[in-house]
């Protein structure tokens, strides 16, 4: 019993394994960003993104597993205790973010959706650890997972609430080629019309594509309009999109 009570780990051994979890949680972030720079890997851009938006979310829990269970392997009597007093603790927080990532791994929410929890309805702007934040008509709402998960939810289809919404852009003369990401990107930021809480976002498209698909956050809903006509005014076709 004593050899099962006794230190099996060290301060030492939790960092090096604290630095190597870091650090691998940092290469699966950057592959992410940059194997779709590759021409190769372009066609597979958006199935790249869901591949490491998945293993993230299973990896960012295995490793609190594995530094809570090497931190107790330090000194099991006295960090066992000290763990469970914080395990007892956080527990709403704990049921917090496992729902969440179970939320997450089904892919049914996320930013930009529409969505009614019972009497509230409006559009997810951040899906976090703890909860989302809800945009609605009277501001927004911060539901925890939890209470997500008790109270259910409703996708909403067909309406519009303000917020986000998603663009299709071409050019009006075709013979220009497809419209190019940065030189919309920068003429967007200078758009009145655009919340720049919320960054506009394009959505990936096939290699020789001739349209771009964004995502913009607009400050008011009849904003949408009015920047639409803008874009028009810069020399290319825009219409609402229903691709997610």
């Amino acid at each position: 019993m004593s050899e099962l009570l006794a230190s099996q780990f060290s301060w030492g051994d939790l960092l090096t394994t604290a630095i190597a979890l870091l650090a691998l949680y940092f290469v699966l972030h950057s592959v992410g960003r940059f194997i779709p720079q590759i021409p190769f890997f372009r066609n597979f851009e958006r199935q790249i993104d869901l591949a490491i938006h998945y293993l993230l979310l299973i990896y960012e829990p295995m490793v609190l597993i594995i530094l809570g269970s090497v931190f107790v392997l330090v000194h099991p009597t006295l960090h066992g205790m000290l763990m469970g007093l914080l395990l007892v603790a956080g527990f709403s927080h704990m049921k917090n973010y496992l729902s969440g990532r179970l939320i997450q791994l089904d892919n049914t929410l996320a930013p930009g959706k529409r969505v009614a929890i019972q009497d509230l309805k409006g559009i997810i702007l951040k899906m976090g650890r703890l909860g989302i934040n809800l945009q609605t008509a009277d501001g927004w709402h911060f539901m925890d997972y939890g209470s997500l998960f008790s109270k259910g939810y409703t996708l909403i289809s067909g309406e519009e609430i303000g917020g986000f919404y998603l663009l299709k852009i071409t050019q009006k003369d075709p013979d220009k080629g497809p419209p190019q990401r940065d030189e919309v990107l920068d003429l967007l930021l200078t758009a009145p019309y655009l919340d720049m809480k919320h960054k506009p976002e394009f959505l990936p498209i096939e290699e020789d594509s001739s349209e771009l698909i964004v995502r913009i956050s607009v400050k008011d809903e009849g904003h949408l309009y009015e920047l639409m006509t803008l874009i028009r005014e810069w020399g290319y076709q825009v219409a609402e999109s229903t691709e997610d």
